[in-house]
This record gives structure tokens, C-alpha cells and sequence, in this order.
């Protein structure tokens, strides 16, 4: 479900930034991220800090992105602060070709595993996630919706029959599949009622409540 959704930040952002022209526009995309999530980001990290779960130091790495790679990172909300490293990647590979996202995004890798070999503890899951991101912007310019609907729900079916009625279960590639055909459904419904600008009004504002009870659970 958290790689799914890490495709999903890449599909829109690939969607909506298809290139930056300019210091002024990377700016207004930093700007924009963080008007949305940091606010009550930092308030639900406080709330871990007051209940004596997270250091002072922790809760400033978090905000930044950075305690993917200085941990600890904090208990459950590790997934906004490596989305928030995503987003300091981004821009570098907005507007690319799909053989310079794929070196541009391996070259990150790289830097990565060799500070990791250097002694900083990096988070593993950044290289489960990180993908899922990758392929995400990709899907935005590559795969037009209507082809990639019907694709990925042939796909889907043919191993949800072999998961449901085959000798073996269908193994995590398949159950990704699976996921990612739903998503790609979801998208183009989304797409679709956001034409609406009253349906756009509650749904913004749904999506910013349902962040703010992913943020708050576990307090």
C-alpha cells in the first residue's frame, strides 16, 4: 500500500511538473509542499516530543527530510520525511527523458549506497520506495491513461486468477500488479470529477483530513 502510494506522489507530480523553468518555479513547487505538509507535520511530530518518544534533534531531521539518513527516524511518520527527500529529488528529474530519469535516478542510488558503505545509516526502505517513485513519474509522460487502464487491468485479473484458483499464490511482483491497476482506475476517476469544481472542493478537503488522520493515529 506505501509503494502504491509513493507511484502515485511521482504519477501526479510527473502530471502537473512536466519541467521547471527556473529558480522561481522550483521555488513555487518547494513553497507549494510545503504550505501543505509541514504544518501539521511538525505538529504531530511536537505531540511525539511532548510525549517523550522523539528528541529535538529528531523532530529537525524529520522536518527535513533528513533522518532517512540520520536516524532514528520517527515511529510511523518515516514516510513523510522520506517523501520529503523525494521531493529534493524531483526537480532534477522533471522534464527528462525516460533513459535520463532511469540514470539520474540509478546515479542517486549509487551516492547513496556508497555513503551508506561509508557509514551513514540510511533507512533501507528508501530503496523500496524510491523505485516506486521513479516508475510513478515515468507512468505520468509514458503511459497514456486509456491504454494503461485496460493493460494493467488484463494484468491484474489474469494473476488475481492465479492467486485465487493457482497451485501457488501469486508471488509480491504480481500483488503489485494487482494494486497498481486499481490505482491507475482511481486516477482516471479522479481526472474525471475534479472537472467538477464542487466535487473538487470536497475532495481536496477530504484528502487533507485523511492526511491528517494518517498523521495523528498512532498519538
Amino acid at each position: 500500500a506505501l509503494g502504491t502510494f509513493m507511484f502515485i506522489s511521482g504519477y501526479l507530480l510527473g502530471r502537473k511538473y512536466t519541467i521547471f523553468h527556473g529558480i522561481d518555479a522550483v521555488k513555487s513547487f518547494f513553497i507549494n509542499r510545503a504550505i501543505r505538509i509541514l504544518p501539521l507535520f511538525f505538529l504531530s511530530l511536537l505531540i511525539y516530543l511532548f510525549m517523550g518518544y522523539l528528541s529535538v534533534k529528531t523532530v529537525l531531521l524529520s522536518m527535513t527530510g533528513f533522518s532517512v539518513i540520520i536516524p532514528p527516524q520517527p515511529p510511523t511518520l518515516w514516510f513523510v520525511s522520506m517523501i520529503i527527500l523525494f521531493y529534493y529529488l524531483f526537480p532534477i528529474m522533471s522534464g527528462q527523458r525516460i533513459s535520463s530519469v532511469f540514470m539520474i535516478a540509478g546515479c542517486i542510488i549509487l551516492v547513496v549506497m556508497a555513503a551508506q558503505g561509508g557509514g551513514l545509516d540510511v533507512d533501507r526502505r528508501f530503496y523500496y520506495y524510491f523505485p516506486c517513485f521513479i516508475v510513478g513519474i515515468i507512468a505520468a509522460r509514458y503511459l497514456p491513461n486509456q491504454f494503461s487502464n485496460i493493460a494493467f487491468s488484463l494484468i491484474s485479473t489474469g494473476y488475481l486468477w492465479l492467486d485465487l484458483f493457482g497451485n501457488e499464490p501469486a508471488n509480491s511482483v504480481f500483488r503489485m500488479l494487482i494494486a497498481l491497476s486499481g490505482t491507475m482506475s482511481f486516477i482516471s476517476l479522479s481526472y474525471y470529477l475534479t472537472n467538477s469544481s464542487h466535487i473538487s472542493f470536497w475532495a481536496s478537503r477530504i484528502a487533507y483530513s485523511s492526511m491528517a488522520a494518517y498523521l495523528f493515529h498512532r498519538q
